[in-house]
């Protein structure tokens, strides 16, 4: 396959950078990056073999995640980009997800006016049938450490059809600043398995009182998001009543102290949030490894912060998870009093079909309730039965992680 001039691909990102909104029991295939770990030196000391150009160039220096080598981005102008790209021919027959992935530390990285970009992994997915999909992971500001980023091309629902090629670049883009890219990985995977996972956020009472006895019923567990201020507050589950869940198999996820957004706080008390609802949790004998953001609000910095912490920040964006998840993007489906057994049905056909990890997040499980986010007993026990007939393995939240997300 031919591949595309150096010249001729900057002009091309250059516009869609510039007009384009972005918005385990598995086969795991070989890795076809060249160098993704940029020890080996290109014509020069300063370049990377494998990597060519983009934009304002990149370095390869002697700073380094891991190994001896990373490369180095800087950017002086916030219409500036700088970047290195690899293409990629994965010649798909089929769809199959791929996970991009890699790590990034930053120097006084500053966006610009409604920018997103940032410090970030950028893709360029060209499909079998002819369409390109673009795509970017979430953008990286400030200065900070490394830290792990990336995402999977199975969570974009417009990358549909098999790959052809992909071109993969570490950028810095509507930002100035410095960053450093290391330990670049593009993991293909061959799915074998599907799996749903029930959670129940907020620690409501009715997850023991309602949830459960329907649970038992067809001897399944889910996992219950904790708030720790409401542990026995009106309403709200006691220590007793977790104690009660975990006995019979249920997964304990911290919710946050308060349940407030994140991305409102100033950093110390963010932190505060984060380490706090763990410690509070485990102090009580439980099992801490997850967490689930309040209102699905976050940004890299949370998520970085997270990570330190747990083994995933699960957020509350729509859809499902393909096999080689990144665990800081794990989407959801939202069972809601307007959700049907149809759309239940549907969602679980998927799963089945295409080897595919639901995560069903319910809230309060009553007849009426404030707003959309409760579920009738009737309804839920539909749902389960559902769930039941499909023949799909239900999981506990982080046994799902263990079976579907990349290490």
């Amino acid at each position: 396959m031919k591949q595309l001039s150096t010249m001729y691909f900057s002009v091309v990102l250059f516009i869609l950078l510039s007009f384009i909104p972005f918005q385990a029991l598995h086969a795991e295939l070989l890795d076809p990056l060249a160098n993704g770990d940029f020890e080996q030196a290109g014509e020069t000391a300063q370049s990377a073999y494998g990597w060519q150009a983009y934009g304002s160039n990149y370095r390869r220096v002697s700073q380094p995640h891991s190994g001896a080598w990373s490369v180095r981005l800087q950017t002086d102008s916030f219409s500036a980009q700088a970047g290195a790209y690899q293409r990629l021919d994965l010649t798909q027959t089929e769809p199959k997800p791929v996970f991009i992935g890699a790590y990034v530390k930053g120097q006084r990285i500053e966006n610009s006016p409604g920018g997103y970009f940032g410090a970030s992994l950028y893709v360029e997915v060209h499909l079998k049938d002819g369409q390109v999909v673009y795509w970017n992971s979430v953008g990286n500001f400030g200065t900070f450490p490394w830290r792990w980023i990336g995402f999977n091309t199975g969570t974009v629902t417009t990358i549909n059809q098999p790959i052809d090629h992909i071109f993969v670049i570490p950028i810095l883009a509507s930002a100035i600043g410095t960053a450093w890219f290391d330990d670049v990985t593009v993991t293909e995977f061959d799915p074998t398995q599907s799996a749903v996972t029930l959670m129940f956020d907020d620690g409501e009472l009715s997850t023991l009182t309602e949830a459960k006895p329907i649970l038992d019923d067809f001897g399944i567990v889910g996992s219950a998001a904790i708030v720790t201020d409401n542990l026995g507050e009106s309403g709200f589950m006691n220590l007793a009543d977790l104690k009660e869940l975990v006995a019979r198999g249920w997964e304990i996820v911290s919710h946050g102290l308060t349940h407030s957004d994140l991305t409102t706080m100033s950093e110390r008390r963010m932190k505060r949030e984060l380490q706090r609802s763990k410690q509070i949790l485990e102090g009580y004998g439980f099992t801490i490894r997850n967490f689930a953001l309040p209102f699905g609000a976050y940004n890299a910095a949370i998520l970085s912060e997270g990570a330190k912490l747990y083994n995933s920040m699960r957020a509350y964006e729509l859809g499902d998870n393909p096999q080689g998840a990144f665990p800081y993007d794990i989407k959801v489906r939202s069972v809601v009093n307007t959700t049907t057994l149809a759309e239940v049905n549907e969602w679980l056909a998927k799963a089945a079909a295409e080897k595919r990890w639901d995560v069903l997040v319910f809230h309060s499980i009553s007849e009426t309730g404030d707003d959309a986010y409760y579920v009738s007993p009737d309804r839920l026990r539909g749902i389960v039965q559902i769930i039941a007939d499909s023949g799909i393995p239900v999981v506990t939240y982080n046994t799902g992680l263990q079976l579907f997300s990349v290490k």
